[in-house]
């Protein structure tokens, strides 16, 4: 007979067989079931063994099944091995006649020999038939309602007919069901069959086991053990009044946790709002201070309990959400803790002060009805109290936050700008009138702010509460490092920064404020105010650089007016000394200057700034001064400024000696053209002798950091005479029998400490 596929001899096929239970190596399928059976059959299988022989029922009779042929035999003894009781019909054994596990494999592996040697043939055979015909003729085809879910398989189609069931089609049927069965069943389960019969047994009965099973018995109750000690303990330790290394280790990962991510741990001991007073508040416990401090403290948070610092700059906020209240609790806090005799209450009472005072500067500066002018400054174009002014904008303080109401450039203020004051003397050669744009000319940046004040007022008749200028090359790097996404070059810069500081979340202010920490510190960000309680926390903050000193204290500051071109910046700064028998100091400044490679040369009046009364002696390095245009500013109705001294005479050539807020300034001219390097160098005697006390002498030194983006290095050497002998130079000083040195980058001010023996 033609045909498409290979029919299988139906003497050959082994007869179809039914499981009561699920086999080892899937649920039985409905159509492993022999659809010749029965209805009755199909509802109620009996039970049956594969290895010793099945029966079937037919109407009330049993039917014989003949022997299973060896691959049957192999296909289903992994079912036994794996359950030795599945089936009823079982022969059962007595101790003696048990046959062990290790007979059963080497029998079942003899047999499974026998049929890779015995039926390698049929096997073969099996995988060179060809899958049966989809197309086969209709009188082939059955009917087979119990033939299951066809998408069990969905590449299988089948053609059903409405003709009367033949025993060629049910030949059919079976030869073309065998296929896809054997042929995709038998190599699987053969190979798994195998693999379990070589496999030693993991489970045994015998004496050899007993051993294991005490010792996983003993191990399982010491894990149960360890499992109810474990966080029994961790909570004995977390919630004790003591402090402890798990309370510590828990602090830490918390504040971890709340530095890069917006969720927190819940940790009684810590706030991520107010950090620094969860700390103190912890150091009281441990202090052993009366608990109404503590109680002080905790009244503070849970008054605050809503409060976030980004609520000043968020849009329709409650009346107040941006203020502290219950500042009382703290002092009266404060209080307690001055009035304890526990060790270390001291220092509590100045760090509770301190954080006392930054709460009520913060309440002061957003109270409501406040005016503040908000500044850019460029540091490309610098001036001696900051980058040159370059956009503006004014902005209120009201009862629900910040209310701007009016930003432009500062040249636009520069044309309205209608005031008659006679410019310092080097400005003179770039305009007639000192303009806004040119207020920054005092290196302290209270008198700098004074002037722009003034300037402002004079020309827009509104009145301001303070200034507040940033830089704009911080604020681009803070753009890029905090992911505050705004156009700093855009006339809504201030929108875009404040609209992208109140998108987020509480716990990025710690972040934020150590960045604006240093950006106060290296003076990229400076504040002004007229209140002076405000202005007083500035200077004490060190905010602003301190001029106020004793006369036994040296005094280092630079700054340049950048009055025509810029791009100006120094390479370093070199402080030596020289330190004589009687006290006296000589000492010798070195600058280095670049100008950037941009095509731009540069006009710049530079300013040294030192100690009142000093000497200056020598200076290489300066520019020939400029030539002055003439012009009657008296006669013109034009007003001085009291701040502006006329220079002191002086011999050295184009250097001007004049003093500038309560300081000595050696100022000259410094031209540079594109991509040039220069130097300066000025030498002079300072105005104080170093006071000796039983031949001992303390020596102290500021140095401001100059305006300009990058740190700049600092070198500081002093050689002391014969008989005189360094003892110490702090911070982070080197010193010798005869040297003092310090070397390191001015990323804010510096103040260097140095003790002196002086022999008989």
């Amino acid at each position: 007979m033609d045909s498409d596929f290979v029919f299988i001899n139906p003497n050959k096929i082994p007869p179809r067989r039914t499981l009561k239970k699920t086999s080892p190596l899937g649920q039985t399928r409905p159509h492993e079931i022999s659809s010749d059976l029965p209805e009755k059959t199909l509802k109620d299988p009996p039970d049956f063994d594969l290895l010793s022989g099945s029966i079937y029922l037919v109407g009330e009779s049993a039917v014989p099944l003949p022997e299973p042929d060896p691959l049957t035999r192999a296909m289903w003894g992994e079912v036994f091995l794996d359950n030795p009781e599945m089936s009823d019909n079982t022969a059962s054994f007595t101790d003696e006649q048990q046959p062990s596990p290790t007979d059963s494999r080497d029998a079942l592996l003899a047999e499974l020999e026998s049929i890779n040697k015995n039926d390698t043939e049929l096997l073969r055979q099996i995988h060179r038939i060809s899958k049966p015909s989809r197309t086969a003729p209709l009188s082939f085809a059955s009917v087979r309602t119990d033939f299951g879910d066809l998408n069990e398989n969905p590449n299988l189609k089948i053609n059903i007919s409405k003709k009367t069931p033949s025993s060629e089609s049910s030949d059919y049927y079976r030869a073309e069901n065998d296929w896809f069965q054997v042929n995709l069943a038998v190599p699987e389960r053969i190979s798994k069959i195998k693999k379990y019969a070589r496999s030693e047994p993991e489970e045994n009965t015998t004496e050899d086991s007993q051993p294991e099973n005490s010792s996983f018995k003993f191990k399982t109750f010491l894990a149960a053990v360890m499992l109810f000690f474990l966080p029994a303990a961790a909570m004995f330790f977390l919630y004790s009044g003591e402090n402890n290394f798990l309370k510590s280790a828990f602090a830490g990962l918390n504040s971890k946790l709340l530095s890069s991510s917006s969720f927190t741990l819940v940790n009684t001991e810590g706030n991520s709002v107010f950090p620094k007073l969860s700390e103190i508040k912890s150091q009281i416990k441990r202090a052993g201070v009366s608990d109404s401090a503590v109680v002080g403290l905790v009244n503070f948070l849970e008054e605050n309990a809503d409060f976030d610092w980004f609520n000043i700059f968020k849009k329709k906020q409650p009346d107040g959400s941006f203020t502290l209240a219950a500042l009382e609790s703290l002092e009266k806090a404060k209080n307690i803790v001055l009035a304890s005799t526990a060790t270390g209450v001291t220092d509590l009472n100045l760090r509770l002060g301190d954080q006392i005072s930054w709460f009520k500067f913060w309440n002061q500066v957003f109270s409501p009805k406040k005016t503040y002018l908000i500044v850019l400054t460029d540091e490309d174009q610098l001036w001696p109290g900051g980058g040159r002014p370059k956009d503006y904008v004014v902005v209120k303080t009201t009862a629900g936050g910040l209310e701007i109401v009016n930003s432009a450039k500062i040249s636009d203020l520069d044309a309205a700008f209608n005031l008659k004051i006679t410019p310092p003397e080097p400005i003179k050669i770039a305009s007639t009138a000192w303009l806004p744009s040119q207020s920054f000319w005092f290196f302290d940046f209270q008198n700098s702010a004074k002037t722009l004040t003034n300037f402002f007022e004079n020309t827009t008749s509104v009145q301001i509460d303070g200034v507040v200028a940033f830089s704009r090359s911080f604020l681009k790097d803070l753009s890029f490092k905090e992911n505050l996404v705004f156009n700093i070059d855009s006339p809504a810069w201030f929108y875009g920064l404040t609209d992208a500081v109140s998108r987020k979340p509480a716990a990025r202010w710690l972040t934020l404020a150590e960045v604006m920490e240093r950006a106060l510190l290296s003076r990229q960000v400076q504040l002004y105010f007229k209140d002076d309680s405000l202005e007083g926390f500035v200077l004490n903050s060190g905010w602003s650089p301190d001029i106020k000193f004793s006369s036994q204290e040296d005094f280092l500051g630079v700054g340049w007016a950048s009055v025509k071109g810029g791009f100006l910046g120094l390479d370093l700064m070199e402080y030596r000394g020289n330190v004589f028998e009687d006290g006296s100091i000589m000492a010798r400044i070195n600058i280095l200057l670049k100008q950037n490679n941009n095509g731009i040369d540069s006009q710049n009046y530079f300013k040294i700034y030192l100690p009142p009364g000093s000497q200056p002696l020598k200076a290489k390095g300066f520019s020939p001064r400029e030539k002055i245009p003439e012009f009657e500013y008296a006669s013109q109705g034009f007003s001085t400024d009291a701040r502006l001294k006329s220079p002191i005479k002086s011999n050295i050539e184009n250097l001007d000696v004049f003093e500038e807020s309560g300081l000595t300034v050696a100022g000259g001219w410094v031209n540079l053209k594109s991509a040039d390097r220069g130097s300066i160098t000025l030498e002079y005697l300072l105005p104080f002798k170093l006071d000796r006390k039983k031949g001992l002498a303390d020596y102290r030194i500021k140095i401001a950091r100059p305006h300009q983006d990058e740190d700049v290095p600092f070198r500081f050497i002093v050689t002391p005479e014969k008989n005189i002998k360094f003892m110490s130079l702090e911070p982070n000083g080197f010193v010798s029998e005869n040297l003092g040195e310090y070397q390191g980058n001015l990323s804010r001010d510096l103040t260097l400490d140095a003790s002196l023996v002086f022999e008989e």
